[in-house]
């Protein structure tokens, strides 16, 4: 019960309790990717992994907005414009490591789009939470230099 209060609440969090801030924050981003994707490509005809990437992108940026505000509040930069940019850049690697298994799965294993997309997020997952919790969102080394 002390951990679900600790989740909900807006102190600071470490361990298991931020571990399921990302999760949750991870699942939002992960249903409006996946609403995006199926709207995309059942809805509007595009192609899949067009589909595919413009819900990737959208997630991304739900993702990085509630991240930000709930999640992870240490940053070892003074400049959001810094941590923004790190952070595009974790989740343009993320995007590739996303298209790629859609592509692979979907094309060469004829998996359906949609189990492609669970295997293809949950890989994508684990990179963004470990780049971010230990490169972006650190606390900032201090140097007396």
């Amino acid at each position: 019960m002390e951990l679900l209060k600790l989740v909900a609440s807006r102190q600071k969090t470490t361990g298991l309790a931020h571990f399921i801030r990302y999760s949750l924050v991870s699942g939002v981003a992960l249903a409006v990717d996946v609403s995006v994707l199926v709207i995309g490509y059942k809805v509007l005809s595009m192609n899949y992994l067009v589909a595919t990437t413009l819900g990737f992108m959208v997630g991304v940026v739900v993702n990085y907005s509630l991240s930000i505000l709930w999640v992870f509040s240490d940053s070892r930069f003074s400049r959001r414009s810094v941590e923004f940019t790190l952070t595009a850049g974790i989740a343009a690697a993320g995007l590739v490591i996303n298209d790629a298994m859609m592509w692979l799965f979907v094309e060469k294993l004829a998996v359906y789009y949609l189990v492609a997309k669970l295997v293809a997020a949950t890989t994508v997952f684990f990179w963004n939470f470990v780049i971010r919790k230990y490169y972006v969102h650190a606390t900032p080394v201090s140097t007396t230099d």
